[in-house]
């Protein structure tokens, strides 16, 4: 993340076209139409799988291929040790998540590398990253800074006091359920909304690194619900879609809708 900045546009995202690759800070803005506080890199799953070709990649991720890949291995067993779990405790088949999200076939998944910025100015007390949900199934994130906030459910991002602190824990990761197991379990399984703010304390004077692998459904794989709930019981639109139209779906009904950064609808 500290690489020059002719290196990093070298390998700089091409959105819409494509989130792979850098993503340059201030690209986006956070609920005050302030820019954002953070640069992050997307590492398609894909690629290192060798089910689509390797991304362009500057030197040091190259260099360090098979430990990015061994990480992202490490990731895909423990997201499907919480598929299983998860199914279980729904009364489904126990493959059911995991056939759904197979590694091995073609995918949106990722693996994000983030850098907030340090907050020595009264300026810098903003918010880094704007309240979003996750788009996929399940996200595994790696941090030791403070910064990441969720909101407490049924409540408005406006109210900062809904906002709470995920105080990272040594050698634990933050497990974050995403809009597909929603969309999947009729609401049962809830994609939490949060944000990255500054870091609390003296935590603000250092930069924030994170890992996330966010993981997403197999391009193929069906959005039809696997159980009727009563928050389910009106939206059948979707059941005959694939993971990989769902997604594009929302993506255009967002940019069509263009909403503002103070509404509960942003994805990431």
């Amino acid at each position: 993340m500290n690489l020059p900045d002719n290196i990093k546009e070298q390998h700089q995202n091409d959105i819409p076209r494509s989130f792979l690759g850098f993503k340059p800070l201030g690209q986006t803005k956070t609920e005050n139409d302030e820019p954002d506080r953070y640069e992050a890199f997307n590492l398609a799953q894909d690629g290192l799988m060798g089910t689509a070709p390797l991304q362009s990649l500057p030197p040091p991720l190259y260099n360090h291929l098979p430990l990015i890949t061994s990480y992202v291995k490490h990731c895909q067993e423990i997201v499907a040790i919480l598929n299983i779990v998860l199914a279980k405790q729904l009364n489904l088949p126990e493959d059911t998540f995991t056939s759904l999200q197979s590694p091995t076939k073609l995918s949106g998944t990722v693996l994000r590398l983030l850098k907030s910025y340090a907050g020595p100015e009264a300026a810098d007390l903003r918010t880094s990253l704007i309240h979003h949900t996750d788009f996929g199934t399940i996200t595994l994130l790696a941090n030791t800074v403070g910064g990441l906030q969720i909101l407490r459910r049924g409540e408005s991002p406006l109210d900062e006091s809904a906002w709470a602190w995920a105080r990272p824990q040594p050698g634990c990761l933050i497990v974050n359920m995403g809009d597909a197991m929603t969309r999947w379990t009729g609401g049962i399984l809830h994609s939490s909304m949060h944000r990255v703010t500054h870091a609390p304390g003296s935590q603000r004077l250092v930069d924030k690194y994170s890992i996330a692998y966010l993981a997403r459904p197999s391009r193929n794989a069906s959005m039809k619900r696997l159980l009727n709930t009563h928050e389910a019981s009106g939206d059948k639109g979707d059941d005959n879609l694939t993971a990989w139209e769902w997604e594009v779906k929302k993506a255009m009904l967002m940019a069509r809708a263009n909403p503002s950064p103070q509404t509960k609808d942003a994805k990431v």
